[in-house]
């Protein structure tokens, strides 16, 4: 479990030391929060049915740049072999990696829910489809997230990583 927590705060770190990951962030929140106001002010009713419908679309796009560098950056960077010598097994290795990015996915959907507070104070949404809605995108997000380290472990490019998960 130590070697598991280990590689997913290395990884955070890597996240949030760099501008990328905030940018990723911003853009992730700009993008979703106005597609959803946009639809919003043409049909104004307190729900998010068309926020969670566009969510999906936004995470084709937003999930393989997140684990684009996963692998990819090990191999660039020639930290591959290192992370190989650690006394840890493969899979300890794999979960660690998967769980910081999980968490970076994770803690940028959280800042959507700036939606639901500004729903609930012009109105009285449905508090169980709300938390059904998260709850899917997360579960989504995880899917996503395992299909974009699979295939990030087989390019060496971080771009290829990117254009082989947008495809699939």
């Amino acid at each position: 479990m130590q070697n598991i927590l280990t590689i997913m705060r290395r990884d955070l770190k890597a996240y949030f030391t760099s501008p990328i990951g905030y940018i990723f962030m911003i853009v992730f929140l700009a993008i979703s929060v106005g597609l959803y106001i946009t639809s919003f002010f043409t049909f104004p009713v307190a729900d998010m049915r068309s926020f969670f419908g566009n969510i999906p679309l936004l995470m084709c796009v937003f999930i393989p740049a997140v684990t684009m560098r996963v692998w990819a950056e090990e191999r660039k960077e020639n930290t591959w072999e290192l992370l190989l010598t650690f006394p840890m097994r493969a899979r300890e290795l794999v979960l660690g990696k998967f769980l910081a990015t999980f968490v970076f996915f994770a803690l940028t959907l959280s800042a959507t829910c700036t939606v639901p507070i500004m729903l609930y104070a012009l109105g009285s949404p449905d508090t169980g489809a709300i938390i059904g809605g998260y709850l899917g995108t997360l579960l989504l997000g995880a899917f996503f997230l395992s299909i974009g380290i699979f295939f990030s472990g087989f390019c060496r490019d971080q771009i290829v990583a990117f254009v082989v998960t947008l495809l699939v």
